[in-house]
């Protein structure tokens, strides 16, 4: 018998797992839906490594905490079809817990540099807003804007968070540009300002001096790096197509997708930007994610700090039982 109000603590993370616990998915709801994602670890030649808890339907977002303890994912809940956040306990074999519990949906977890909250996206109020949740599960309204916010990145030091903004009343350019906030006051700044192309999917370097993001200036979505927080400065880092740029724990790397292939390049972010070539690691066939792993806004892979594993989300096919 499940003791409905089993306390379940790991690392800082403190769980009451009350009516909730029916829905927390320990390899029978989810393993059963027809349609699932697995995520695993795999090292820079696509080998997979280990597999990282039970299959959900599915699974966008992911971003290790700053301890590597825990995985944020946006996941689908199968008893209502909604997405939320959920996490995954990597020191207890990878067991997921469901963090938020709303009826609209929730996407895009980041982590606070101290791993104590997390931020995320919600469609609850209308337009795609900001939210934080505490380790104690304490929810509140963390950036409410009349127009939608996606992809936030949280500087190392806690002093800014870079996001992109969609200014849906911009109908003739479908307007994204790049904002960021200091936690505290919670004023939107305008980090790039570009009616004629839009930027999205920012990502802080671990220095904060730079901004990685994508942009279709040229006409197609490539991958960039601008300097923080003048914009003075602006770096072209792919050149055949670029997707969810992310760096290494020390900043010397940066990641990129190219159409199936996942990118690395040696860089320089101390004093002036210099990037090496950029040289294919693996293919996201070769791991298990399928013929198209870049599409949409929503990350599908994760970088670990010192940049020798990765984290990829593999499709599959769970026939009911």
């Amino acid at each position: 018998m499940i003791n409905m109000q089993l306390l379940h603590s790991i690392g800082r993370w403190t769980w009451l797992m009350g009516f909730t616990a029916a829905l927390i998915c320990a390899g029978i709801a989810c393993a059963q839906d027809p349609m699932s994602q697995q995520m695993v670890w795999v090292d820079r030649g696509g080998n997979v490594l280990e597999k990282i808890g039970d299959p959900q339907a599915i699974i966008t977002g992911t971003i290790l905490s700053p301890d590597q303890k825990v995985v944020a994912v946006r996941g689908r809940n199968i008893a209502d079809g909604n997405d939320d956040i959920w996490v995954y306990m990597l020191e207890n074999n990878g067991r997921k817990l469901q963090k938020t519990f709303h009826s609209s949906n929730e996407r895009q977890p980041a982590w606070a540099p101290d791993g104590k909250s997390l931020i995320y996206f919600s469609y609850r109020n209308g337009p795609a807003n900001m939210y934080k949740i505490t380790e104690n599960g304490k929810e509140e309204e963390f950036l409410i804007l009349p127009h939608e916010t996606y992809a936030p990145s949280w500087s190392s030091d806690g002093k800014y968070i870079v996001y992109h903004l969609h200014n849906q009343e911009d109908k003739e350019h479908d307007n994204r540009d790049l904002w960021y906030i200091n936690p505290e006051e919670r004023k939107p700044m305008q980090f790039t300002d570009t009616p004629a192309f839009k930027e999205a999917m920012p990502q802080f370097s671990p220095n904060g001096k730079y901004v990685a993001y994508v942009a279709d200036q040229t006409g197609t979505w490539e991958a960039y790096v601008k300097a923080f927080p003048d914009g003075a400065e602006t770096f072209k880092i792919s050149s055949n197509g670029g997707a969810y740029p992310r760096w290494s724990g020390t900043g010397d790397e940066i990641f990129f997708w190219e159409g199936n292939a996942l990118m690395a390049a040696s860089v320089n972010t101390e004093g002036d930007f210099s990037m090496e070539t950029p040289q294919k690691l693996f293919t996201g066939v070769q791991v298990g994610m399928g013929p198209r792993p870049v599409g949409g806004f929503n990350t599908i892979y994760e970088v670990a700090p010192d940049g020798q594993r990765f984290i990829v989300v593999q499709n599959s096919l769970q026939p009911r039982q």
